[in-house]
């Protein structure tokens, strides 16, 4: 992901709307590009600074931007296994399905292999 599609996807990162490969790729290219991080991390600090202000609650708006990027890693990861889960379900499924098949073949005695 280049610096100016990064840009474009900061303000659904913040209202967490960005998924899948699209958070993967974002998240690899803000670690590695302290220019997208500045800008993402002063995006984050008006919005939630301006809400919480509104509230009059405290807050440590760098320790909770740390901790959605940590979260948001830890979503991709989750979602990345069921995507693979979800394959292997699949193949199994599909495995099941061709002995199941091959044995009706056999039991019938029709002549298809």
């Amino acid at each position: 992901m280049k610096c100016n599609e990064t840009e474009q996807y900061i303000n659904l990162y913040i209202d967490d709307k960005l998924t899948g490969a699209k958070l993967r790729e974002f998240l690899a290219h803000i670690e590695g590009c302290p220019t997208c991080y500045e800008e993402m991390e002063i995006n984050f600090l008006i919005k939630e600074a301006l809400s919480r202000l509104e509230d009059g609650t405290t807050f440590d708006l760098h320790k909770e931007l740390i901790f959605k990027l940590q979260n948001s890693k830890r979503c991709l990861v989750i979602y990345e296994r069921l995507i693979v889960a979800r394959h292997l379900i699949l193949a199994t499924t599909i495995g099941i399905l061709f002995i199941t098949l091959i044995k009706a073949v056999l039991l019938l005695g029709i002549g298809v292999f």
